[in-house]
Protein backbone atom coordinates (compact mmCIF):
# COMPACT_ATOMS: atom_id res chain seq x y z
CA UNK A 1 0.00 0.00 0.00
CA UNK A 2 1.05 3.33 -0.49
CA UNK A 3 1.90 4.91 2.79
CA UNK A 4 -0.89 8.00 3.29
CA UNK A 5 -3.68 5.78 1.46
CA UNK A 6 -6.63 4.64 3.89
CA UNK A 7 -5.47 1.15 6.00
CA UNK A 8 -7.12 -1.88 4.80
CA UNK A 9 -8.05 -2.77 8.14
CA UNK A 10 -10.67 -0.06 7.77
CA UNK A 11 -10.08 2.29 10.82
CA UNK A 12 -9.78 5.44 8.66
CA UNK A 13 -6.09 5.76 9.52
CA UNK A 14 -3.11 6.46 6.94
CA UNK A 15 -1.94 2.78 6.49
CA UNK A 16 1.96 4.63 7.34
CA UNK A 17 0.04 5.52 11.02
CA UNK A 18 -1.94 1.82 11.54
CA UNK A 19 -0.38 -1.22 9.78
CA UNK A 20 2.58 -0.37 7.97
CA UNK A 21 5.03 -1.72 10.88
CA UNK A 22 2.58 -3.82 12.81
CA UNK A 23 4.69 -7.48 12.78
CA UNK A 24 7.18 -5.53 14.24
CA UNK A 25 5.58 -3.47 17.30
CA UNK A 26 5.17 -5.47 20.85
CA UNK A 27 2.47 -7.48 22.00
CA UNK A 28 0.18 -5.81 23.73
CA UNK A 29 0.06 -7.27 27.54
CA UNK A 30 -3.69 -8.80 27.76
CA UNK A 31 -4.47 -7.18 31.24
CA UNK A 32 -3.42 -3.91 29.78
CA UNK A 33 -6.28 -4.43 27.11
CA UNK A 34 -8.85 -5.83 29.44
CA UNK A 35 -8.67 -3.16 32.15
CA UNK A 36 -8.80 -0.29 29.14
CA UNK A 37 -12.27 -1.96 28.34
CA UNK A 38 -13.60 -2.07 32.08
CA UNK A 39 -12.52 1.10 32.82
CA UNK A 40 -14.63 2.12 29.38
CA UNK A 41 -17.48 0.35 30.77
CA UNK A 42 -17.95 2.36 33.87
CA UNK A 43 -18.24 5.68 32.29
CA UNK A 44 -22.09 4.89 31.65
CA UNK A 45 -24.24 7.39 31.09
CA UNK A 46 -28.30 7.62 32.39
CA UNK A 47 -30.19 6.64 29.73
CA UNK A 48 -33.72 8.07 31.60
CA UNK A 49 -35.35 10.27 28.40
CA UNK A 50 -35.32 13.42 30.27
CA UNK A 51 -31.09 12.92 31.51
CA UNK A 52 -29.69 16.43 31.26
CA UNK A 53 -32.82 18.38 33.18
CA UNK A 54 -32.59 19.64 36.36
CA UNK A 55 -34.01 16.92 38.26
CA UNK A 56 -31.54 14.41 36.56
CA UNK A 57 -27.99 14.32 38.55
CA UNK A 58 -26.26 12.75 35.14
CA UNK A 59 -24.05 10.83 37.53
CA UNK A 60 -24.61 6.99 36.54
CA UNK A 61 -24.72 4.74 39.14
CA UNK A 62 -24.41 0.83 39.39
CA UNK A 63 -27.47 -0.55 39.57
CA UNK A 64 -28.89 -3.94 38.87
CA UNK A 65 -31.10 -5.43 36.38
CA UNK A 66 -31.92 -7.82 38.35
CA UNK A 67 -33.26 -7.51 42.35
CA UNK A 68 -30.72 -8.22 44.56
CA UNK A 69 -33.28 -8.80 47.11
CA UNK A 70 -35.32 -11.80 46.63
CA UNK A 71 -33.73 -11.81 42.68
CA UNK A 72 -30.12 -12.64 43.09
CA UNK A 73 -30.09 -13.13 46.92
CA UNK A 74 -32.25 -16.38 46.30
CA UNK A 75 -29.48 -18.20 44.49
CA UNK A 76 -26.66 -16.85 45.92
CA UNK A 77 -24.33 -18.95 48.38
CA UNK A 78 -21.75 -17.07 50.55
CA UNK A 79 -22.31 -13.69 48.74
CA UNK A 80 -21.65 -14.83 45.17
CA UNK A 81 -23.36 -16.45 42.07
CA UNK A 82 -22.19 -18.18 39.09
CA UNK A 83 -21.73 -15.86 35.93
CA UNK A 84 -21.09 -16.86 32.33
CA UNK A 85 -20.53 -13.47 31.10
CA UNK A 86 -17.43 -13.44 33.98
CA UNK A 87 -16.52 -16.52 31.86
CA UNK A 88 -16.24 -14.21 28.61
CA UNK A 89 -14.51 -11.40 31.03
CA UNK A 90 -11.86 -14.02 31.49
CA UNK A 91 -11.98 -15.86 28.07
CA UNK A 92 -8.04 -14.59 27.61
CA UNK A 93 -6.70 -15.93 31.03
CA UNK A 94 -8.47 -19.48 30.00
CA UNK A 95 -7.11 -19.71 26.24
CA UNK A 96 -10.03 -19.17 24.62
CA UNK A 97 -12.36 -21.35 26.81
CA UNK A 98 -15.74 -19.82 28.56
CA UNK A 99 -15.15 -20.97 31.88
CA UNK A 100 -18.57 -19.70 34.00
CA UNK A 101 -16.90 -18.65 37.35
CA UNK A 102 -18.06 -16.58 40.81
CA UNK A 103 -19.25 -13.25 41.34
CA UNK A 104 -20.44 -10.84 44.15
CA UNK A 105 -23.66 -9.72 44.31
CA UNK A 106 -22.30 -6.47 44.59
CA UNK A 107 -21.51 -6.29 40.83
CA UNK A 108 -23.79 -9.21 39.73
CA UNK A 109 -25.97 -7.82 36.83
CA UNK A 110 -25.26 -4.49 37.31
CA UNK A 111 -24.77 -1.15 34.54
CA UNK A 112 -24.23 2.06 34.70
CA UNK A 113 -27.47 3.14 33.00
CA UNK A 114 -29.33 5.56 35.12
CA UNK A 115 -28.62 7.91 37.96
CA UNK A 116 -29.24 7.49 41.25
CA UNK A 117 -32.79 9.85 41.04
CA UNK A 118 -33.98 8.24 37.97
CA UNK A 119 -32.62 4.51 38.70
CA UNK A 120 -34.77 4.58 42.53
CA UNK A 121 -38.08 6.55 41.31
CA UNK A 122 -38.55 4.46 37.54
CA UNK A 123 -37.83 0.94 39.09
CA UNK A 124 -38.94 1.23 42.68
CA UNK A 125 -42.15 -0.58 42.05
CA UNK A 126 -40.68 -3.94 40.91
CA UNK A 127 -37.95 -4.25 43.55
CA UNK A 128 -40.46 -4.33 46.12
CA UNK A 129 -40.98 -8.22 47.29
CA UNK A 130 -44.48 -8.52 45.43
CA UNK A 131 -45.59 -7.15 42.76
CA UNK A 132 -47.89 -7.81 40.13
CA UNK A 133 -47.31 -8.56 36.63
CA UNK A 134 -49.19 -6.54 35.00
CA UNK A 135 -49.12 -3.75 32.18
CA UNK A 136 -46.81 -1.66 34.39
CA UNK A 137 -44.68 -4.08 35.59
CA UNK A 138 -43.91 -5.45 32.55
CA UNK A 139 -43.02 -2.26 30.92
CA UNK A 140 -40.80 -1.71 33.45
CA UNK A 141 -38.78 -5.15 33.19
CA UNK A 142 -38.64 -4.85 29.53
CA UNK A 143 -37.65 -0.85 30.06
CA UNK A 144 -34.23 -2.30 31.93
CA UNK A 145 -33.37 -4.78 29.76
CA UNK A 146 -33.73 -2.49 26.79
CA UNK A 147 -31.80 0.10 28.48
CA UNK A 148 -29.16 -2.75 29.66
CA UNK A 149 -28.76 -4.00 25.90
CA UNK A 150 -28.68 -0.59 24.73
CA UNK A 151 -25.24 0.74 26.60
CA UNK A 152 -23.73 -3.03 26.90
CA UNK A 153 -23.42 -2.60 22.27
CA UNK A 154 -22.80 0.89 22.62
CA UNK A 155 -19.87 -0.40 25.35
CA UNK A 156 -19.04 -2.65 23.21
CA UNK A 157 -18.85 -1.00 19.97
CA UNK A 158 -16.52 1.45 21.93
CA UNK A 159 -14.15 -1.76 22.96
CA UNK A 160 -13.70 -2.74 19.48
CA UNK A 161 -11.07 0.34 18.62
CA UNK A 162 -9.19 -1.06 22.12
CA UNK A 163 -9.67 -4.86 20.42
CA UNK A 164 -8.26 -3.80 17.28
CA UNK A 165 -4.40 -3.54 19.12
CA UNK A 166 -4.45 -7.28 19.67
CA UNK A 167 -2.54 -8.09 16.32
CA UNK A 168 0.25 -6.08 17.24
CA UNK A 169 3.15 -7.92 16.52
CA UNK A 170 1.46 -10.63 14.73
CA UNK A 171 2.21 -11.89 11.03
CA UNK A 172 0.14 -10.44 8.06
CA UNK A 173 -2.27 -13.84 8.07
CA UNK A 174 -2.85 -13.56 11.57
CA UNK A 175 -3.44 -9.78 11.31
CA UNK A 176 -5.94 -10.16 8.68
CA UNK A 177 -7.93 -12.76 10.80
CA UNK A 178 -8.38 -10.82 13.52
CA UNK A 179 -8.77 -7.58 12.16
CA UNK A 180 -11.72 -9.69 9.70
CA UNK A 181 -13.39 -10.67 13.13
CA UNK A 182 -13.69 -6.98 14.39
CA UNK A 183 -15.08 -5.93 11.32
CA UNK A 184 -17.89 -8.43 11.32
CA UNK A 185 -18.55 -8.00 14.73
CA UNK A 186 -18.87 -3.72 14.91
CA UNK A 187 -21.08 -4.52 11.46
CA UNK A 188 -23.76 -6.42 13.35
CA UNK A 189 -23.04 -4.20 16.51
CA UNK A 190 -23.40 -1.02 14.24
CA UNK A 191 -26.94 -2.88 12.97
CA UNK A 192 -28.26 -4.29 16.50
CA UNK A 193 -27.48 -0.58 17.73
CA UNK A 194 -29.51 0.77 15.05
CA UNK A 195 -32.70 -1.28 16.02
CA UNK A 196 -31.94 -0.61 19.99
CA UNK A 197 -32.12 3.13 19.41
CA UNK A 198 -35.49 2.91 17.77
CA UNK A 199 -37.29 0.48 19.96
CA UNK A 200 -35.55 2.46 22.91
CA UNK A 201 -37.49 5.37 21.71
CA UNK A 202 -40.74 3.49 21.63
CA UNK A 203 -40.04 2.79 25.24
CA UNK A 204 -38.94 6.44 26.30
CA UNK A 205 -41.88 7.50 24.52
CA UNK A 206 -44.48 5.13 26.57
CA UNK A 207 -42.78 6.22 29.63
CA UNK A 208 -43.57 9.81 29.39
CA UNK A 209 -46.93 9.25 28.17
CA UNK A 210 -47.65 6.95 31.40
CA UNK A 211 -49.79 4.44 29.00
CA UNK A 212 -48.46 0.96 28.98
CA UNK A 213 -51.64 -0.30 27.36
CA UNK A 214 -49.98 -2.28 24.48
CA UNK A 215 -47.49 -3.46 25.89
CA UNK A 216 -47.58 -6.80 25.34
CA UNK A 217 -46.37 -9.28 27.69
CA UNK A 218 -47.10 -13.16 29.25
CA UNK A 219 -45.60 -14.02 32.95
CA UNK A 220 -45.75 -17.09 34.34
CA UNK A 221 -44.33 -18.35 37.97
CA UNK A 222 -42.95 -21.78 38.68
CA UNK A 223 -43.50 -23.82 42.09
CA UNK A 224 -40.58 -23.03 44.06
CA UNK A 225 -37.42 -20.71 43.16
CA UNK A 226 -35.43 -21.79 40.07
CA UNK A 227 -31.52 -22.10 40.21
CA UNK A 228 -31.37 -19.49 37.93
CA UNK A 229 -31.96 -15.78 37.32
CA UNK A 230 -31.76 -12.96 34.08
CA UNK A 231 -32.75 -9.92 32.68
CA UNK A 232 -31.79 -9.13 29.16
CA UNK A 233 -33.45 -8.32 25.36
CA UNK A 234 -32.85 -10.29 21.87
CA UNK A 235 -34.20 -10.69 18.54
CA UNK A 236 -35.36 -13.98 18.06
CA UNK A 237 -34.40 -15.88 14.86
CA UNK A 238 -35.75 -19.59 15.38
CA UNK A 239 -39.07 -20.76 17.60
CA UNK A 240 -38.83 -23.30 19.98
CA UNK A 241 -40.52 -25.45 17.52
CA UNK A 242 -37.73 -24.22 14.77
CA UNK A 243 -39.33 -21.84 12.72
CA UNK A 244 -37.27 -19.13 11.41
CA UNK A 245 -38.80 -15.91 12.59
CA UNK A 246 -36.21 -13.30 11.82
CA UNK A 247 -32.57 -13.24 9.44
CA UNK A 248 -30.43 -11.37 11.39
CA UNK A 249 -28.02 -10.69 8.77
CA UNK A 250 -30.63 -10.31 5.96
CA UNK A 251 -33.14 -7.71 7.20
CA UNK A 252 -33.11 -4.40 6.24
CA UNK A 253 -36.48 -3.46 8.40
CA UNK A 254 -36.88 -2.56 12.38
CA UNK A 255 -35.88 -6.18 14.22
CA UNK A 256 -38.41 -6.90 16.92
CA UNK A 257 -36.93 -7.39 20.54
CA UNK A 258 -38.09 -9.68 23.37
CA UNK A 259 -37.12 -8.92 26.59
CA UNK A 260 -37.13 -11.76 29.29
CA UNK A 261 -36.75 -11.37 32.88
CA UNK A 262 -36.38 -14.30 35.13
CA UNK A 263 -35.83 -13.60 39.24
CA UNK A 264 -37.56 -14.63 42.44
CA UNK A 265 -40.98 -13.04 44.13
CA UNK A 266 -42.19 -14.57 47.56
CA UNK A 267 -39.52 -17.51 46.74
CA UNK A 268 -41.20 -18.02 43.71
CA UNK A 269 -39.39 -17.92 40.40
CA UNK A 270 -40.77 -15.89 37.70
CA UNK A 271 -40.69 -15.38 34.22
CA UNK A 272 -42.03 -12.30 32.35
CA UNK A 273 -41.53 -11.83 27.93
CA UNK A 274 -42.71 -8.19 27.16
CA UNK A 275 -42.22 -6.78 23.66
CA UNK A 276 -43.67 -4.50 21.25
CA UNK A 277 -44.95 -5.07 17.82
CA UNK A 278 -48.28 -5.87 16.13
CA UNK A 279 -49.95 -9.22 17.20
CA UNK A 280 -48.47 -12.00 14.58
CA UNK A 281 -45.04 -10.71 14.81
CA UNK A 282 -41.85 -12.68 15.26
CA UNK A 283 -41.56 -11.40 18.96
CA UNK A 284 -45.42 -12.52 19.65
CA UNK A 285 -44.96 -15.73 18.03
CA UNK A 286 -41.58 -16.71 19.48
CA UNK A 287 -43.34 -16.43 22.79
CA UNK A 288 -46.00 -18.25 21.64
CA UNK A 289 -43.92 -21.08 20.75
CA UNK A 290 -43.00 -20.77 24.38
CA UNK A 291 -46.51 -20.79 25.71
CA UNK A 292 -47.53 -23.66 23.35
CA UNK A 293 -44.76 -26.22 25.30
CA UNK A 294 -45.68 -28.48 28.31
CA UNK A 295 -45.53 -26.90 30.96
CA UNK A 296 -43.49 -29.01 32.45
CA UNK A 297 -40.74 -27.83 30.03
CA UNK A 298 -41.12 -24.67 30.47
CA UNK A 299 -38.80 -24.35 33.48
CA UNK A 300 -35.79 -26.17 31.22
CA UNK A 301 -36.48 -24.04 28.03
CA UNK A 302 -36.32 -20.84 30.66
CA UNK A 303 -32.64 -21.87 31.23
CA UNK A 304 -32.12 -22.56 27.52
CA UNK A 305 -33.47 -19.71 26.73
CA UNK A 306 -31.30 -17.47 29.02
CA UNK A 307 -28.45 -19.19 28.21
CA UNK A 308 -28.64 -18.86 24.42
CA UNK A 309 -29.65 -14.89 24.42
CA UNK A 310 -29.29 -13.40 27.52
CA UNK A 311 -25.58 -13.05 28.64
CA UNK A 312 -26.88 -11.29 31.87
CA UNK A 313 -27.44 -14.71 33.34
CA UNK A 314 -26.76 -15.97 36.71
CA UNK A 315 -27.03 -19.67 38.38
CA UNK A 316 -26.80 -21.05 42.09
CA UNK A 317 -23.25 -21.87 42.48
CA UNK A 318 -24.05 -25.38 44.37
CA UNK A 319 -26.64 -25.83 41.82
CA UNK A 320 -24.02 -25.65 38.72
CA UNK A 321 -21.46 -27.69 40.28
CA UNK A 322 -24.18 -30.49 40.91
CA UNK A 323 -25.21 -31.12 37.21
CA UNK A 324 -21.85 -32.54 36.11
CA UNK A 325 -19.55 -31.55 33.12
CA UNK A 326 -21.85 -33.08 30.52
CA UNK A 327 -24.67 -30.61 31.27
CA UNK A 328 -21.98 -28.01 31.96
CA UNK A 329 -20.36 -28.35 28.42
CA UNK A 330 -24.26 -28.19 26.78
CA UNK A 331 -25.05 -24.93 28.30
CA UNK A 332 -21.97 -23.15 27.76
CA UNK A 333 -22.13 -24.23 23.88
CA UNK A 334 -24.99 -22.56 24.21
CA UNK A 335 -23.83 -19.82 25.42
CA UNK A 336 -21.30 -19.40 22.54
CA UNK A 337 -24.46 -19.81 19.89
CA UNK A 338 -24.45 -16.78 17.35
CA UNK A 339 -21.42 -14.77 18.99
CA UNK A 340 -19.84 -15.95 15.15
CA UNK A 341 -19.75 -18.02 11.97
CA UNK A 342 -18.11 -20.67 13.89
CA UNK A 343 -21.21 -20.69 16.18
CA UNK A 344 -23.87 -19.72 14.17
CA UNK A 345 -27.46 -20.52 15.50
CA UNK A 346 -29.18 -22.94 13.93
CA UNK A 347 -33.16 -23.37 13.61
CA UNK A 348 -32.38 -26.26 16.06
CA UNK A 349 -30.82 -24.05 18.73
CA UNK A 350 -34.03 -25.44 21.06
CA UNK A 351 -34.64 -28.94 19.51
CA UNK A 352 -32.98 -31.87 21.18
CA UNK A 353 -31.79 -29.96 24.20
CA UNK A 354 -30.60 -31.34 27.62
CA UNK A 355 -33.19 -32.30 30.02
CA UNK A 356 -31.48 -30.28 33.36
CA UNK A 357 -34.58 -28.57 35.00
CA UNK A 358 -37.77 -31.61 34.00
CA UNK A 359 -40.92 -31.62 35.72
CA UNK A 360 -41.17 -28.14 37.54
CA UNK A 361 -44.93 -27.12 38.00
CA UNK A 362 -46.12 -24.24 36.01
CA UNK A 363 -48.20 -22.78 39.46
CA UNK A 364 -49.66 -18.89 37.65
CA UNK A 365 -49.63 -17.75 34.23
CA UNK A 366 -50.56 -14.43 33.15
CA UNK A 367 -51.73 -14.30 29.94
CA UNK A 368 -53.06 -10.94 28.85
CA UNK A 369 -56.12 -10.68 26.71
CA UNK A 370 -54.75 -10.19 23.17
CA UNK A 371 -52.04 -11.94 23.71
CA UNK A 372 -54.96 -14.99 24.35
CA UNK A 373 -57.05 -13.64 21.23
CA UNK A 374 -53.94 -14.73 18.88
CA UNK A 375 -52.95 -17.82 20.68
CA UNK A 376 -57.10 -18.61 20.31
CA UNK A 377 -57.07 -17.63 16.78
CA UNK A 378 -54.08 -20.21 15.94
CA UNK A 379 -55.83 -23.00 17.69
Amino acid sequence: MARNERCWCGSGKKWKVCHRDRHKQPEPPIGKITHEMFVGQQRGLCLHPEAGATTCTNRPIKAHTIQRRGGLEAIAEGGHVISGKRGYEKIFKNEGRVVPDRIGLANASTFMGFCGLHDNSLFEPIEQHHFELDDSAAFLLGYRAIAYEYLTKKNALENVEIQRSLDKGKDFQTQVYIQEHLHLYRTGLIRGMQDLEYWKAEYDRRLISGDYSDIQHYALKFDGALPFVCCGGFQPEVSFDGRQLQILTRSTEELEPVCVNVSVMNQQTFLVFAWLGGGGGPAEDFVHSFYSLHDDAKANMGLHLAVEHIENTYFRPSWWESIGASHQRHLVERMRSGISPEHERTSEAFIGVDSILSGVPVITEVVPGDFKQHVAGDV
